[in-house]
């Protein structure tokens, strides 16, 4: 079946003729020229720049691995995920480290796919959801199907809303519009959070020359790149610092917004040998 699969993408004409242009594109028309030029201070700096709050703190690993010890069965999960394994547990340790999560909270794994966090937290006690576009539309036991910025959820319905590797991947104008819709399901008190906060020199929308650009809405402020990594994704937005101001955080009234910035992730490398880690930034706010 995948072999069918990707043998039906080669032969597409117009798969064809994006891979013709991919070929035949100059360095600046590809995601890696302008990913080479992240620098987690200067883009710090433009945050604050463009009126954002930074907090500089650092992952103390002796606490993720003390977290880690109660949750086995998310490090089975994502150990297929090869040289991002320890990425994909950090970001839900961080999560829920510093959205204080509690037992008493509603938590939404929003945009959560196949994740089994929820279900961890429900075996732990918890009152959890996943949401994803994926499922049907509606509710069905503890899945919440749909929209992520139209939830059919009441007013004030949860206390935290996290997001894990999933905001650089909702397309069109749904980043503004969970942005708005956040404020309107969390609680008074209740805690948002995107972890990896993707941010670059630029605000780019990437997309492999393996998926289909058709019908794919990206916003004229943004520069379209092609994906030029092993990942055949359709769709990854990259905020620049100005954009995520104009973009999310002044759709975010009433919210105290913070961008976590963990600056010792070079160490971390250095103990998980083998192990990418980019989760530099992460966005959090809490509704006053």
């Amino acid at each position: 079946m995948l072999v069918r699969r990707r043998l039906g993408e080669l032969l597409n004409p117009f798969i064809q003729l994006q891979l013709h242009a991919f070929r035949k594109a100059g360095e600046k028309e590809k995601a890696a020229y302008w990913e080479a030029l992240f620098d987690p201070d200067q883009l710090a700096a433009r945050l604050k720049a463009a009126g954002l709050v930074v907090e500089e703190t650092e992952i103390d690993h002796r606490d993720f691995e003390e977290w880690l010890r109660g949750f086995p069965e998310l490090a089975s999960f994502y150990q297929q995920m090869g040289d991002v394994t320890i990425e994909k547990l950090l970001e839900h340790y961080l999560t829920l480290k510093h959205l204080d999560l509690q037992s008493s909270d509603v938590f939404i794994d929003v945009a959560a796919c196949g994740s089994p966090l929820s279900d961890i937290l429900r075996n732990k006690g918890m009152v959890a959801w996943n949401q994803d576009l994926i499922y049907p539309a509606g509710i069905k036991g503890y899945q919440i199907g749909g929209d992520a910025a139209h939830m059919p959820v009441s007013d004030g319905f949860a206390d935290i809303l996290a997001l894990h590797c999933a905001f650089e991947c909702f397309r069109g104008d749904a980043d503004m519009g969970f942005a708005v819709e956040a404020g309107r399901v969390l609680k008074k008190g209740g805690r948002v959070g995107i972890v990896p906060l993707y941010l670059d020199t630029i605000h780019f929308v990437k997309t492999s020359p393996y998926c289909n650009k058709r019908g794919i809405p990206v916003e004229k402020e943004a520069k379209w790149l092609w994906r030029d990594d092993q990942y055949k994704e359709p769709f990854s937005r990259h905020y620049s610092p100005e954009s995520l101001a104009e973009r999310i955080a002044s759709k975010m009234k009433g919210m105290d917004l913070k961008i976590l910035r963990f600056t010792n992730l070079e160490e971390l490398s250095k103990i998980y040998l083998g192990q990418r880690i980019y989760c530099h930034f992460m966005f959090r706010g809490i509704k006053r």
